[in-house]
């Protein structure tokens, strides 16, 4: 509950005029707030999913990376260019 809806139920309470409408209003914020939570969390959950499978793609990716630089390595290696190997940072 808003810290001014409490305060606008107090003085509702104690005899201070409050226009209905007012009233309503305050009562409809707090009947929304629940499904504006809800709303995020779900949003929230699919903007999480999304992060985890670019993650999962990023590291696949990264993996073959690997994989091309290893074989690349060893090509390099059995055509007999070790020295030009030793300059090279393939990782």
């Amino acid at each position: 509950m808003y810290a001014a809806e409490i305060g606008a139920e107090a003085r509702l309470v104690s005899g201070t005029r409050r226009s209905r409408a007012g009233l309503e209003r305050a009562k409809s914020r707090r009947r929304k707030t629940p499904k504006l939570m809800a709303v995020i969390a779900i949003e929230n959950v699919r903007l999480f999913d999304e992060i985890q499978d670019k993650s999962r793609q990023l590291a696949e990716a990264s993996s073959e990376n690997l994989k091309l630089a290893d074989a690349i390595e060893e090509k390099l290696r059995s055509a007999g260019r070790e020295g030009e190997l030793a300059g090279l940072n393939l990782r």
